[in-house]
């Protein structure tokens, strides 16, 4: 054999041969002839067709089992390897809990499945990615399957401490496999395009689950049957007039002065229905979405994270399950005080005092938002003179208006903060010594049970982003959480399911971008997809099941039909008393009181009850034997309507 000219195995003696030739014809080689030169020997390919003469030798026997193995842990790193096994349980453990009919919570769940073969599949996956060995592509594979088992789980047993440790293992995958090796660009109009689907998403979802319930008679009076009626009386007449909400006909300005409302009057116009309020709240929430953006560019944040930002902005469990019940005036707070916060972060006079008097046309207390934001520009020397003009403007408003309402209305409602009135009076300023003179007592009232609950459902979902400050003057952001739903006694305050949270739901999305913008890049990372990841988690454990009004909805059709066809015997310029959940389906109608609450029980020409459930204060047995009423619609089991026969039209 001839190697790089050299003689092996075989030791050649040229003399042996005539000439050169004699040599080459020996060793199979090709003659030089007319056509070339001989090729150079590193070029020169054996007889046989083999390039490597070591290939002459005999076949290599197979490695054992034992350096497969070694190969695929040891030369590959155990770190990879771990990863890659991970990835192989997850997957086979979420298609088990996919194709097994009964819940991972039961022994039967164990029982269903073949153990043997669910560890020959983690090991035939295991093989698989060890074969492919692309790090990058198992951390992402990681992450990706834990977050797909972890809602399916979350999807089947929404309890909130689980969920809770859903939220800390997807935090630990997100810590391990997100870095700075992770790289995705995008251009601004995909982001745009991609943060108008998510504001649509939100929108569809909640705007027709809410509609839906209401469709089915399951809104109440209180609180969409006040603003369903009010809307009506708007279009007629151009004043806010309700019968429902204090038992007889008045302005809803004497109760709450939230001129707002007149901003979707002309949508209502077009649509006069209650429907229409449900799906422009959730636009109007989703709208937020658009002062957010333009803060996150304002801060020079990338394009994929304002898409995780904006992400974090609608699976907030707040936003969509304070829509649950139904129409309020604060859903205005989300969007309105973010973009008051662009205003103020651009330094531009004009909108900055539109954005401060919108906020503050939301309800009487709103101005104390304005008043925040001011302080923070004012103490953090970015803005103060716009600070301080809009704290000024604010706390005449406050004043202002709360005098208004407790002169010709019914008076503020400052009995939620009872637990901080010490000295009997109802004073907001009580508040303010009250938590100067012992801080200690503000912070026992702060942290309970229910409390600490709804702190995690409003700062897991963002990462703890909010509270992650540098600087003392972010503090003041605070304010609006801990005062307007930690301090309070009110239980509604510290509940996702209410209106209550929308305004420092928005102060913490502002702290959540300021704080961003200025952590360290790699770490930064990391908490953003922690913040993602988790709110997804917390979005299927608090609001997912949501969905199930769908098959409701479906499953009360007939019921719903006649509980319409009755309701529409009764005449629209009539009197009457409706169970609760039936006063909205009235809105249209000029005098409607709430059959559970109302003094004009015996006084309204109409008396409608619902039968799908029972009520202490009243039952259809005590008109059906009273010859002063008549049945005018008797469905059982759904609606039953009685004629005051006392009472002329």
């Amino acid at each position: 054999l001839i190697k790089k000219g050299k003689v092996m195995d075989k030791q050649i003696d040229n003399s042996e041969f005539n000439d050169s030739s004699e040599i080459q014809e020996s060793l199979n080689l090709p003659v030089e002839n007319e056509t070339g030169p001989i090729p150079d020997p590193e070029d020169l390919t054996l007889s046989n067709g083999i390039n490597d003469p070591e290939e002459l030798t005999e076949e290599e026997p197979k490695p054992p089992l034992k350096e497969i193995v070694k190969d695929l842990l040891i030369k590959r790193g155990y770190e990879g390897s771990i990863v890659r096994l991970l990835i192989a349980w997850l997957s086979i453990a979420f298609y088990e809990i996919v194709t097994v009919k009964e819940s991972f919570t039961t022994f039967e769940f164990f029982t269903a499945i073949r153990f043997p073969v669910y560890i020959l599949y983690i090991i035939g996956i295991f093989i698989i990615l060890s074969i492919i060995n692309k790090p990058k592509l198992d951390k992402c594979l990681l992450i990706l399957v834990t977050l797909a088992y972890g809602c399916y789980a979350i999807a089947q047993d929404d309890s909130f401490y689980f969920t809770i440790g859903g939220c800390v293992i997807i935090g630990i995958v997100c810590t391990y496999c997100v870095g700075t090796w992770i790289k995705v660009r995008l251009k601004k109009a995909p982001t745009i395009i991609i943060i108008a689907v998510l504001g649509l998403l939100f929108t569809l979802f909640t705007g027709i689950l809410t509609s839906l319930n209401h469709l089915r008679h399951w809104s109440a009076c209180y609180d969409f049957g006040i603003f369903s009626q009010m809307y009506e009386y708007m279009k007629e007449t151009g004043l806010p007039l309700t019968t429902c909400e204090r038992d007889e006909l008045l302005s809803h300005f004497s109760v709450h002065f939230s001129p707002i409302y007149y901003i979707l009057l002309p949508i209502y116009m077009i649509f006069p229905t209650p429907v229409t309020l449900l799906m422009c709240q959730a636009a109007v929430i989703a709208s937020g979405l658009i002062p957010l953006y333009l803060l996150c560019r304002k801060y020079k944040l990338s394009n994929p994270a304002i898409i995780l930002f904006s992400l974090c902005y609608v699976l907030l469990p707040s936003m969509s399950n304070g829509c649950f019940f139904f129409f309020h005036e604060n859903k205005f707070l989300a969007p309105l005080v973010l973009w008051l916060a662009y205003a103020l972060e651009k330094n531009k006079w004009i909108p900055v005092i539109v954005c401060a008097l919108l906020v503050m046309s939301v309800k009487e207390d709103a101005p104390v938002y304005v008043a925040v934001l001011g302080l923070y520009f004012l103490l953090s020397k970015r803005s103060p003179k716009k600070g301080i003009v809009i704290m000024i403007l604010a706390i005449i408003y406050f004043f202002t208006a709360t005098y208004c309402i407790n002169k010709f209305g019914s008076g503020t409602l400052n009995d939620r903060f009872n637990n901080f009135f010490y000295d009997g009076s109802d004073s907001f300023l009580t508040i303010i010594k009250a938590v100067i003179m012992n801080p200690m007592y503000t912070l026992y009232e702060c942290f309970n049970e229910d409390r600490i609950k709804f702190f995690l459902q409003m700062l897991v979902p963002l990462g703890f982003i909010p509270f992650m400050i540098k600087k003392p003057s972010k503090l003041v952001l605070l304010i609006p959480f801990i005062m307007f739903n930690l301090m309070g006694d009110y239980s509604y305050l510290h509940d996702i399911g209410y209106q209550y949270t929308y305004g420092s739901a928005a102060f913490l999305i502002y702290l959540m971008v300021l704080n961003y913008a200025e952590l360290k890049p790699g770490f930064r990372n990391k908490v953003l997809a922690i913040a993602a990841a988790s709110s997804i988690f917390m979005f299927m454990g608090n609001t997912y099941h949501r969905t199930e009004d769908f098959k409701r909805y479906k499953d009360d059709k007939q019921t719903t039909e006649k509980i319409d066809n009755a309701l529409e015997l009764i005449p629209k310029d009539s009197s009457i008393a409706a169970s609760t959940f039936l006063v909205p389906a009235l809105y249209d109608c000029r005098e409607v009181y709430e059959l559970d609450t109302t003094k004009h029980r015996d006084s309204v020409e109409y008396i409608v009850i619902d039968l799908r459930y029972s009520s202490d204060s009243y039952s259809a047995d005590n008109y059906i034997n009273d010859p002063n009423y008549e049945i005018v619609a008797n469905e059982p089991g759904c609606v039953v309507i009685f004629k005051n026969l006392t009472i002329n039209s």
